[in-house]
């Protein structure tokens, strides 16, 4: 029961960043339309913006309501699951590392300034620059292993709710 709780809050508390993740996800969507290159790394953020909501109706309508649930939602929350792993492991990956080392976010951001000499630097300095990438690397750490618990919970619950998945034809 309270793994029950735990996930609930889980599903909760990730709710809000997976909204931002959403509208980052629809720009990044139209500049992809420009740069094709970036379409692997948005096929990451819709995977895990659908498996969001994919979990967030598995929760709502078959945990806490009790009511029945297609297969269809089953699968995809297992098809979508597999992008939410890989965008958690790829973020967890560059957490570790630019924690590790730190001095690597300073070259980072001198190597900015270097490249983009003709870059204003009255509001946005090499110091708040560094700072910002640094709170932006824990937070984007701290939600993919709170993401990654949550998405490993969910196969444990689908499973442990295997019940209420039927097989609706129309």
């Amino acid at each position: 029961m309270t793994e029950l709780k735990l996930y609930k809050g889980l599903t909760y508390l990730l709710a809000l960043p997976n909204a931002f993740l959403a509208l980052v996800t629809i720009f990044g969507v139209l500049a992809s339309i420009l740069n094709p290159v970036m379409l692997l790394g948005m096929l990451l953020f819709v995977g895990t913006v659908l498996y969001a909501i994919f979990s967030f109706i598995f929760l709502q309508k078959g945990i806490i309501n009790g009511k029945k649930c297609t297969l269809k939602l089953k699968r995809n929350l297992r098809m979508t699951s597999v992008f939410t792993i890989l965008f958690s492991i790829m973020n967890l990956t560059n957490f570790i590392t630019i924690v590790s080392n730190k001095a690597s976010i300073d070259l980072m951001v001198s190597k900015f300034f270097e490249e983009n000499k003709n870059f204003s630097q009255a509001i946005l300095t090499p110091d708040l620059m560094s700072k910002v990438l640094t709170c932006t690397i824990y937070f984007m750490g701290i939600y993919a292993a709170l993401l990654l618990l949550h998405t490993l919970m969910t196969y444990k619950f689908t499973k442990l709710y295997a019940d209420i998945f039927v097989d609706v034809k129309k």
